[in-house]
């Protein structure tokens, strides 16, 4: 049988549907008979969930999740209410690898430029490779975080990467109500001064910054730049 999901006013929100959030709307997929499927509305930034379209196979249409026992081809429609925000949630902070000596945790701010609250259910964490992600859950278990320099803490125990000097703290793109310019931090956790003659630092689009001769980054100590 086929059930297909749709959301109203379009680009309002995505819809769950078991294990997957399809990212164009309406979609159609085929499920057997007797299987009981899950569907949870998720509306963007600015929307709210009102209900779900009369639907047999729906026992409360207000319920933003539910789980219904399909026996036949259906169009589930989800209801939002609210207008669009760009921009809505901006990273404003982020710490990771720290060094052993100094270790905060790894963790990251997200900043609401809205008035409204907004929800970060089902919300996903990725970086370019699509195996690294993290879905917004519990920050204390396990499951939750993959593996990395730092073997992924929390959820398993902190261990130093080796590498000196590290960023230990990046700033960029701030929210223009509180923009606290584009900046980032190196630490030398090291015993001895750590000269960065000849390093740079480099995008993905090519732009570089070369240290200039004599940069020098005191033992157990951090130096700033800051793009003026």
């Amino acid at each position: 049988m086929n059930i297909t999901i749709a959301v109203n006013p379009p680009g309002a929100g995505y819809i769950k549907i078991s294990t997957i959030v399809p990212e164009n709307l309406p979609w159609t997929g085929v499920y057997f008979d007797g299987v009981p499927v899950t569907l949870t509305a998720i509306p963007n930034p600015g929307y709210t969930f009102v209900n779900w379209d009369d639907n047999i196979f729906i026992d409360d249409e207000t319920a933003i999740s539910f789980t219904g026992d399909f026996t036949d081809n259906t169009t589930a429609t989800a209801n939002f209410t609210g207008a669009a925000v760009s921009n809505a949630i901006v990273v404003s902070e982020i710490n990771f690898n720290s060094d052993s000596t100094k270790n905060s945790g790894d963790w990251i701010e997200l900043y609401n430029t809205t008035g409204s609250d907004i929800s970060l259910s089902n919300y996903i964490f990725s970086n370019k490779e699509f195996y690294n992600k993290d879905f917004y859950g519990d920050p204390s278990a396990s499951g939750s975080w993959f593996p990395g320099c730092v073997l992924g803490s929390p959820g398993t125990a902190f261990a130093n990467c080796g590498e000196n000097p590290i960023i230990d703290e990046i700033n960029y793109k701030s929210s223009a109500l509180e923009d606290a310019g584009d900046w980032f931090e190196l630490d030398n956790w090291g015993a001895v001064d750590f000269d960065l003659n000849g390093w740079s630092v480099k995008d993905e689009n090519g732009n570089q910054f070369i240290f200039p001769s004599g940069t020098i980054i005191p033992a157990v100590d951090i130096l700033r730049y800051i793009r003026m």
